[in-house]
This record gives structure tokens, C-alpha cells and sequence, in this order.
């Protein structure tokens, strides 16, 4: 009985980190495929992505582009009580619970409560400046864990050609898209050795740490890879 409750004790778990993963990745490839084709119905009403206003503040941007191509059933704003995202984690692989302001000042923007339980914020460049528009994704709704990499993604749209998608934390390298409009997982480009180990799908991008992850996930064929940090 001692050896079946040791063997339990190890399986059961791992069991259940699977089924987390497994859950994970279906969901992730979800929400790229849901966002990938609201962009195309939205690029028939609006025109070619690359030509859209991308100085358009979030809140406009999202009403214009993105709402109308989505099953929304509420919206709200920053300071509403519902606004969850400022309790966003970062990622970590030592367990330490660090909470990514970062979200709230650096990405303004409403936040859309999907019919498929999914919740998403849509920053406009606009609001914030720089190259690239974020639509960060909570693939499971307000449910635990609430952490970049885990529950929560971030894609990019490159508002300038051949712009930078991150810097990486520690190596310097660039990640850069072909074309205007490209809705892509952030950190897009890189080999899974810059996103895992040197850059922010790990502990080495501090407030950032797990803003890269969907790329390596998309990287290895949307499966999480062995070295994931989970």
C-alpha cells in the first residue's frame, strides 16, 4: 500500500499538469485562430489591415476593428471594479507571485468579456506610442491562475514594416515581422532557445516575464515544450 501511495502521490499530479497543458494549448490556438479571423472580417468592412488607423486611441481602435467581430456580452473600462488585468502575475519558475502593473499603464484600453469565456484587452498604439498594437488574451476568463504565459497571452500587430516585436531581457536580440498588420504572438521570429532561456518566456524579464510565451508554444507546433516554465 506504501508503494501505491508513493507512485499516486507522483502520477496524480503530473496528471493533472498535463491535462492543464493539453487544455492550454487548445485554447491558446483558440484564441489566435478567433482573432486571426476577426482581423480578415474585419479587413472586409475596413480595408487591408496595413492601412488601418493605428493612431486611433484603444478605445476607438477596438470599437472600429475589433468589437463588431466579436461576440462581446460586456465591455468595460480601467475603472471599472472589473477590471481584473491589474492583478495580471508575471511568470516564474521559483513560484515567487510577482503582479505586472505594467498592464495598466503601459497598455490602456477596454476590456471585452467574450461569449466564450475568454476576456481580452486591445491597446492601440495611439494610446501608448511605439510600433506595435496588444491584444492580451485571458484564455480562461477571470478563473486562477491569472499569469502571463499560463492563462494569459499577448499577440502584436506591427503598425511600421519590419519592426521590432520585443527586445529580448538579456541578449539583445530583435524580433521583427514582414508586414503591416500581421497579428502574431509577441516575441514572434525567435528560435525557442531566445525565448526560453534568454528572454522573457522565463524569469529573465522581470515585469515582462511571460509575454513571449505564446510564440514558443506556436513555435514547437502550439504544444508547450518540454522546457516550458509551467
Amino acid at each position: 500500500m506504501g508503494v501505491i501511495g508513493i507512485v499516486c502521490a507522483i502520477t496524480i499530479p503530473t496528471l493533472i499538469s498535463n491535462n492543464q497543458k493539453r487544455i492550454t494549448e487548445t485554447k491558446l490556438k483558440a484564441a489566435y485562430t478567433l482573432f486571426s479571423n476577426a482581423v480578415s472580417m474585419s479587413e472586409i468592412s475596413n480595408g487591408s489591415s496595413a492601412f488601418w488607423d493605428y493612431n486611433l486611441s484603444s478605445e476607438e481602435y477596438t470599437k472600429k476593428y475589433f468589437s463588431p467581430y466579436l461576440k462581446v456580452i460586456m465591455e468595460v473600462y480601467p475603472n471599472d471594479k472589473k477590471y481584473y488585468f491589474s492583478q495580471i502575475k508575471t511568470l516564474s519558475r521559483t513560484g515567487k507571485i510577482c503582479y505586472n502593473y505594467y498592464f495598466i499603464s503601459k497598455y490602456p484600453g477596454p476590456i471585452l468579456y467574450l461569449a466564450n469565456g475568454m476576456v481580452v484587452k486591445i491597446s492601440s498604439v495611439g494610446s501608448y506610442g511605439g510600433y506595435n498594437n496588444r491584444v492580451i488574451v485571458d484564455i480562461n476568463g477571470t478563473q486562477k491562475p491569472n499569469m502571463l504565459g499560463r492563462d494569459v497571452f499577448v499577440f502584436v500587430m506591427s503598425t511600421k514594416p519590419n519592426t521590432d516585436l520585443y527586445t529580448c531581457s538579456t541578449n539583445g536580440c530583435i524580433g521583427k515581422t514582414d508586414s503591416i498588420g500581421k497579428l502574431v504572438p509577441a516575441g514572434y521570429g525567435h528560435s525557442n532557445q531566445d525565448l526560453l532561456i534568454e528572454s522573457r518566456c522565463g524569469d529573465g524579464g522581470g515585469w515582462f516575464a511571460g509575454d513571449v510565451c505564446a510564440a514558443a508554444i506556436m513555435n514547437n507546433n502550439w504544444k508547450i515544450p518540454n522546457d516550458y516554465p509551467w
